[in-house]
């Protein structure tokens, strides 16, 4: 089990710390300001905002990413580690859904993000589940 447990802390550190990080460094690059900046009738206001909120927003998932990844070398962070990664990964799917519901459809990067949010949400939840029965 303790490969398993690397294994999903690995991808889920790794890819909140990637996300966050890049975030931080270039908030253009994120998929909804790119699709805003592409489009030539849409004029980004406020830039230095909306940079803060994004730069923001990226550093949390950078720090949690981190937390998650000393969950694989420090064991009395592990369980935690499954409780932030589990909260994040289902909670930005959750607001995924939400937002499908209200907003309607998006486009293809943004569903292969939720389902990869899905996806490591319920095996962080699956491996604190069998963590918390042991």
């Amino acid at each position: 089990m303790g490969i398993f447990y690397t294994v999903v802390l690995t991808l889920s550190g790794l890819l909140l710390t990637y996300a966050g990080l890049n975030r931080m460094i270039r908030p253009m690059s994120s998929l909804c300001l790119t699709r805003y900046a592409q489009n030539p009738n849409i004029k980004i206001e406020y830039k230095s905002d909306v940079f803060n909120e994004m730069r923001s927003a990226g550093a949390q998932l950078f720090f949690i990413g981190l937390f998650i990844i000393l969950g694989i070398f420090l064991p009395q962070v592990k369980l935690w580690s499954f409780v932030f990664a589990a909260v994040t990964f289902l909670g930005y799917a959750f607001g995924r859904i939400v937002s499908l519901k209200l907003d309607g459809k998006v486009c293809k990067e943004l569903m292969s993000g939720l389902y990869s949010e899905i996806l490591l949400g319920i095996l962080n939840a699956i491996c604190l589940g069998i963590i918390l029965m042991a």
